[in-house]
């Protein structure tokens, strides 16, 4: 038996923006791996309109659920490298802690984070961004979205290490799904890849204010300059 619904589902609106304003409600949720037969979390809109699932191909067994509903599922993996199975295999990914992953994950899938940016600033209806657990890949394309739209890096980071309360029901799921030895060895070798703290989506952020800012840093990755504006306007409200 599993829980029937995702653990790390959220909106993301109403986080203040620099300047005023805030992040419009009902437009960008981030979560966990949605499993058949889950409800809508108490979203507003659901299913949303466009899904972007960033898991890598080995980590999917099945149809997208949310896709038989109707959404529109767009995959944009952000690493191939990622998985549970690898991790708990004796990976050496989390060299450096989850500050070490995050820097070199941006580095190496930063014209990926840029077309996820792109989703979310042309898609129609609300986007929903997931990865297995809702927390690193989920967290790093998140950051790089809220920073470019005017977000404090402070707001960034609570809204970040807020998935650590939901991280045992993540884990809970995950297990009937991983399986739960699986599960277990990953939490004895690598116990921080359970955890949510701030340092590391400090580092993300840091890289984005090294190249003068989340938008710059966006850009340069190939993402349309235009774009960064249509990203504001879809997500700003003022009020």
């Amino acid at each position: 038996m599993y829980l029937s619904a995702m653990q790390n589902l959220r909106d993301v609106g109403g986080i203040p923006v620099a300047g005023g304003g805030q992040v419009a409600s009902g437009i960008l949720y981030r979560g966990d791996a949605p499993w058949d037969g889950d409800g809508d979390g108490g979203l507003p809109v659901w299913p949303p309109r466009t899904v972007v699932d960033l898991r890598a191909s080995g980590e999917k067994n099945t149809e997208h659920p949310l896709a038989g509903l109707g959404a529109d599922v767009r995959h944009h993996p952000l690493t191939a490298h990622l998985s549970v199975q690898e991790i708990a295999g004796g990976s050496q990914l989390l060299e450096g802690g989850l500050e070490g992953l995050y820097a070199r994950t941006i580095d190496a899938a930063g014209g990926r984070i840029a077309a996820v940016a792109g989703v979310v600033a042309d898609a129609p209806g609300p986007v929903l961004i997931h990865c297995a657990a809702g927390k690193d890949r989920t967290g790093m394309v998140i950051a790089a979205v809220l920073a470019a739209a005017g977000v404090a890096r402070g707001d960034i980071v609570a809204d970040y290490v807020a998935t650590e309360a939901n991280m045992s029901g993540v884990v809970e799921r995950m297990s009937a799904g991983e399986g739960a030895e699986l599960m277990a060895k990953l939490r004895t070798k690598h116990p921080e890849a359970f955890t949510a703290p701030a340092a590391a989506i400090q580092t993300a952020l840091d890289v984005f204010d090294a190249a003068g800012g989340a938008a710059a840093w966006l850009i340069a990755q190939g993402l349309d300059p235009g774009a960064v504006a249509r990203l504001r306007t879809r997500l700003v409200v003022q009020g």
